[in-house]
């Protein structure tokens, strides 16, 4: 065997070998899955402040959209390492807090491996190198979802967002109305980058970022913003891990509770009542009373929700100049579906679909 630790490339049905004797980092930083290659001699370097010991394997994660992900196992266990760019060192480390402070709380989440310095990360080439404890668990396929696995998961955002309140920290929504905005006016000006199926969309889309507006007045806590999923580990119907709190920040809760819905209680070509009704009850139950929902601010926010992550998706995946090899996509059509649900309903609809 080669005495190059070995980096396989995870894809959707197969692995593609390749030796780790370069480092490379591509000029098209954002987005991307794996866009590092490093020789075995480097990788040790960088994870030697954190006491991993002797490395055996490397494998890159296709999966993901901006940051390079390896699963590394060594002698010491199993590890999760991210290379994050464009990130401040202020937001790592208010990740870091936010992940502690949640852990204290006894919510199943998993701060970084502190290095040797009691550092959470370490600098890379103008980003950050992070090491976190390989997590138990799967993700739950859509198709076995249960009302239990939602009245759970609502019950763990619920005290995600009671715990949250007492961080006195903030962090602005990276990827808010403004953000978005952003990225809807240069889809329009290039006439959706010549594809008419994109332009076709970009109407709705606008409507849809326009209830942000619902937001306003909301209280604000801490949110994880991103609770798909393939970021939920479970042991059986009981959750191992909430996983990817990069996009955590500060934000009416309300905004979590649609963008978990979007992926969650999706059903059959619709948002279902069977599904949505546990993961709202299971929230209101942790937070406790009282736990109101409004029903207008989850209107606007499921519409924001879903016209934030179909312009995320057609710039993450749809336009992204990576190979399916080094990319695993994910159809932004699914969330222009869920936003066209999501004006047709309403508030009356969402108060009915909430009941």
């Amino acid at each position: 065997m080669s005495p190059f630790v070995q980096l396989v490339l995870l894809t959707r049905m197969r692995c593609v070998p390749f030796p780790l004797d370069t480092m490379h980092r591509s000029s098209h930083l954002s987005p991307v899955a794996v866009h590092v290659r490093l020789s075995e001699a480097e990788l040790t370097a960088l994870l030697a402040p954190f006491g991993v010991g002797p490395l055996r394997v490397a494998r890159g994660i296709a999966s993901g959209s901006i940051n390079t992900n390896y699963r590394v196992e060594s002698a010491k266990g199993t590890f999760f390492v991210r290379l994050a760019f464009g990130r401040s060192e202020e937001d790592l480390g208010l990740e870091t807090r936010l992940l502690d402070l949640l852990r204290e709380g006894g919510l199943p989440v998993v701060p970084p491996r502190r290095a040797e310095d009691g550092a959470a990360f370490v600098p890379f080439q103008g980003g950050a190198l992070s090491v976190f404890p390989w997590s138990a668990g799967e993700p739950v396929p859509a198709t076995e979802v249960s009302e239990r696995h939602l009245w759970e998961l609502g019950r763990i955002l619920g005290r995600l967002h009671r715990l949250g309140a007492g961080f006195a920290a903030r962090r602005e929504n990276p990827f808010g109305s403004a953000t978005a905005a952003g990225w809807l006016a240069e889809l329009t000006a290039s006439s959706g980058r010549g594809d008419a199926e994109v332009a076709a969309a970009l109407p709705a889309i606008g409507v849809g970022l326009a209830g942000a507006a619902a937001l306003a007045g909301h209280g604000e806590t801490w949110i994880h913003a991103d609770l798909f999923r393939d970021n939920v580990l479970w042991m059986g119907d009981r959750i191992g891990a909430v996983l990817d709190f990069e996009m955590a920040c500060t934000a009416p809760p309300v905004l979590d509770v649609a963008v978990t819905m979007l992926d969650w209680t999706w059903e059959e070509g619709r948002f279902s009542p069977r599904r949505v009704r546990p993961l709202v009850e299971g929230w209101r139950q942790a937070l406790g009373p009282p736990a109101a929902l409004p029903q207008a601010g989850l209107s606007g926010a499921l519409r924001f929700a879903a016209a934030r992550f179909t312009l995320s998706r057609l710039r993450d995946f749809h336009f992204s100049p990576l190979s399916d090899d080094a990319l695993v996509r994910k159809d932004w059509r699914r969330m222009r579906d869920r936003l066209s649900a999501a004006l047709a309903l309403g508030p009356a609809g969402i108060a009915a679909l909430v009941g």
